[in-house]
């Protein structure tokens, strides 16, 4: 599961390199590392989460489980959302203070990034607690769906909108992942998200 993780961030790489020049390819290895900081938020709370939701689902405590992950869902949401707010309103000015004016069409791609980055936090939540209750091959199955259709569709959009294609490739790939995850952690877990 961490592998096709990973594999989805990094296939946009490979594949520009394949298909643009490597100027585009450096700033968007630029863009990406700095949108993936926001998944050590949702490692963070999963990390904490994973054994709860080990314990109370082996006692069968249903109720109480349900009741504290639409906490934590409310609670991740109000963290996550103003930061990545900051970054999308201010791409530009965080770019060229951090990176330097030579990265600064990059902009676009870091506020595509964000949307999906907002989308895994979620969805590495669910997987984390689908994995919690014992299913980790349908965690596999969500990730190795998502890492396809990332490669299906940065080879569609990489040709013609080079690093904005590939961050809408990979937020597109994100969505799919938080939408199937939570569908699949529904079948198990009667949860009200916020």
């Amino acid at each position: 599961t961490a592998l096709g993780g990973t594999f989805i961030s990094y296939i946009d790489t490979i594949l520009l390199t394949y298909f643009r020049t490597l100027n585009e390819v450096g700033i968007y290895n630029v863009i990406l590392p700095s949108s993936l900081i926001f998944l050590y938020f949702g490692g963070a709370i999963s990390s904490a989460v994973f054994p709860m939701v080990s314990e109370l689902w082996s006692k069968g405590d249903l109720k109480r489980l349900s009741s504290g992950l639409e906490y934590i869902y409310r609670y991740t949401f109000l963290i996550i959302i103003p930061p990545a707010l900051v970054i999308v309103v201010f791409s530009d000015l965080l770019i060229k203070s951090f990176f330097g004016i030579e990265y600064l069409s990059g902009a676009m791609a870091l506020q595509i990034l964000m949307f999906g980055m907002l989308t895994f936090v979620v969805a590495g939540i669910n997987n984390n607690i689908i994995a919690a209750i014992g299913k980790p091959k349908v965690v596999a199955k969500i990730i190795i769906l998502a890492a396809i259709v990332n490669v299906i569709f940065n080879l569609i959009l990489i040709p013609s909108y080079g690093i904005e294609g590939a961050a809408i490739s990979t937020s597109i790939s994100y969505l799919l992942t938080l939408i199937i995850s939570t569908f699949a952690l529904t079948k198990y877990i009667k949860i009200k998200f916020p």
